[in-house]
C-alpha cells in the first residue's frame, strides 16, 4: 500500500516504533496484573493491592525491587 511511496521508510519506522511501543506495553501490563494476583490478599483487599501495586508501577521499575 505505501511501497514506492516518498515516506514509506518513515512510515514503517514509525510502525516499528509503535510495535516496539505495544510490547512493552504488553509486559507492563502482564507483570502489573501477576502482581494483583496473588493467594495472600485478604477478601476486600483488592482495591488496597491494585492502589499499592499502580503506586510501585508510577515509581518504575528500579523502586519496586
Amino acid at each position: 500500500m505505501i511501497s514506492g511511496h516518498p515516506n514509506e521508510d518513515r512510515a514503517l519506522g514509525r510502525l516499528d516504533d509503535l510495535e516496539a511501543q505495544l510490547e512493552a506495553l504488553d509486559g507492563d501490563l502482564r507483570r502489573l496484573s501477576s502482581s494483583v494476583q496473588s493467594p495472600f490478599l485478604s477478601a476486600g483487599a483488592l482495591p488496597d493491592a491494585v492502589a499499592d501495586v499502580a503506586a510501585a508501577f508510577a515509581r518504575g521499575p528500579a523502586s519496586s525491587r
